[in-house]
């Protein structure tokens, strides 16, 4: 390699993690399609929380699973330059290196296209996160404006006709509803509405589905949307059976959410997408899953499982998990790389 080639290794060899975390983004959105349908089926009898985290993992995979194979492939020589130990990259120098640290890639146009190719998609979804904030932004406005008070702490009214109850905040979740709808309630239908709400405050579902909502762009659009669409469901039935725990009747919650239906005729300014609704597209599935299962102590069990704190357990097992498995990546990456740069030789605008 040349002395200007290899100022640009290092350059090269970010490109090239950029080119397979593009590459695998791609796999993942054309898997999915065939993969996501099979999985639903499946677990359509699952409870709630199964579902949710089945929903959640794919929305969230065309981004996490390039990031970590990504990451699996720059951890060695990472660790390498950071610490002094085990420092693959000086014992197999006779071919092109993946790490940053200790490249030797020339910067080919093939590199640079893969490069060029995440950047642009980066640039795509960073374009997407601010449209979402401005959605947000135009939101929280829209709500401001018609603000009436504070109802009870994290509890705000709305004036005006149109019947809203809604959970919104990324940081601080709080419940806006509106008085009309307030004052059409009585104190049990109340109850229901305010500890249905309350459990998406206290999950911080508005920032778990705008995180997922912002990582499924990547997806194709069908199937992006039966992966919304199947993770808002499972969602708002978690939350339809923290309320019938905290009233003690299913049946109630299903006849509550009928009535404020029928107040909610008319569509409130706005669609709503970023934040969690009391009443949405879903609520038939909701009704009859109230409906089919009676029994408070079938469901309750199966929350208080879901809700048992395992990340700390996860995240250890996914830490060492990737101490096993990048060398072995790694190198498999890098001899992808090097078979994939050796048969764009004589490729004219590749090689």
């Amino acid at each position: 390699m040349t002395a200007e080639a290899s100022a640009f290794a290092p350059i090269a060899a970010l490109a090239g993690l950029a080119g397979l975390g593009l590459a695998v983004a791609l796999f993942v959105a054309l898997a999915t399609p065939i993969v996501w349908p099979a999985v639903a089926h499946l677990a359509r009898s699952r409870p709630p929380a199964t579902r949710e985290r089945l929903a959640w993992a794919a929305a969230l995979a065309p981004i996490v699973l390039p990031a970590g194979i990504v990451w699996l492939c720059a951890l060695p020589g990472l660790l390498g330059a950071l610490t002094g130990l085990g420092d693959h990259c000086a014992g197999h120098g006779e071919h092109p290196h993946f790490c940053p640290v200790h490249a030797t890639l020339a910067l080919t146009p093939l590199l640079a296209l893969g490069g060029a190719g995440f950047l642009a998609l980066t640039g795509a979804l960073l374009l997407g996160a601010v449209g979402d904030g401005i959605a947000l932004a135009r939101e929280r406005r829209w709500l401001a404006r018609r603000w009436a008070g504070e109802l009870e702490s994290g509890v705000q009214l709305v004036a005006g006709e149109t019947p809203i109850a809604l959970t919104r905040g990324l940081r601080s979740p709080e419940i806006w509803i509106t008085q009309s709808l307030l004052e059409d309630l009585d104190a049990t239908d109340r109850a229901v509405v305010l500890a249905h709400e309350r459990a998406h405050a206290a999950r911080r579902d508005p920032a778990r589905l705008l995180a997922a909502q912002l990582a499924s762009r990547l997806h194709l659009p069908k199937v992006r949307g039966q992966i919304l669409s199947a993770l808002r469901l499972a969602t708002e039935q978690r939350c339809d059976d923290h309320a019938a725990e905290q009233i003690g009747d299913r049946l109630q919650v299903a006849e509550t959410l009928l009535r404020v239906a029928r107040r909610m005729q008319r569509k409130p300014a706005g669609d709503w997408t970023l934040v969690a609704p009391l009443v949405d597209a879903s609520l038939p599935a909701r009704i009859e899953a109230l409906v089919a299962d009676p029994s408070p102590a079938t469901r309750s069990a199966q929350g208080a499982q879901g809700e048992r704190p395992r990340w700390p357990w996860i995240t250890a097992l996914a830490a060492f998990g990737m101490l096993l498995l990048a060398r072995p990546v790694h190198h498999l990456a890098e001899h992808a790389l090097e078979a994939l740069l050796r048969s764009m030789v004589g490729v004219p605008g590749l090689s």
